[in-house]
């Protein structure tokens, strides 16, 4: 039963991201004034917390899980996600590291999500 709830947490936190992403984006589409670039770096926020959570989900459920440590570790698939979601994180670094009051370029952002989004689908 254990399984079936971390299972469940590690899901709704990776569909979560994608939801953090596409308000990043839909904020992008409008330009960028100095209240969004401020929403944006708070969403951003909420995005790094999130993807805290589902790395904290994920080692629950290869520690307490029903497969067990034995499985992922030999699993090519798990090491594969692993390195999708270490791209996803340097992707999107650069926006973490701008100032939000110095309104930074738009494509960086733009260009970032969309590497994000098709990062985070591989997962």
């Amino acid at each position: 039963m254990t399984d079936v709830f971390l299972a469940i947490a590690h899901h709704l936190l990776i569909f979560g991201m994608f939801t953090v992403v596409a308000m990043e984006i839909g904020l992008l589409r409008g330009g960028l004034s100095a209240q969004s670039v401020r929403q944006i770096a708070r969403i951003d926020a909420g995005y790094g917390i999130m993807a805290i959570l589902v790395v904290l989900a994920g080692v629950a459920r290869v520690i307490w899980g029903g497969k067990g440590f034995e499985y992922y570790i030999h699993n090519i698939f798990f090491w594969l996600k692993m390195a999708a979601f270490i791209a996803t994180g340097l992707a999107s670094s650069p926006q973490r590291r701008c100032d939000p009051l110095l309104n930074p370029p738009a494509g960086m952002h733009r260009r970032n999500a969309a590497c994000q989004i098709a990062v985070l689908h591989t997962l």
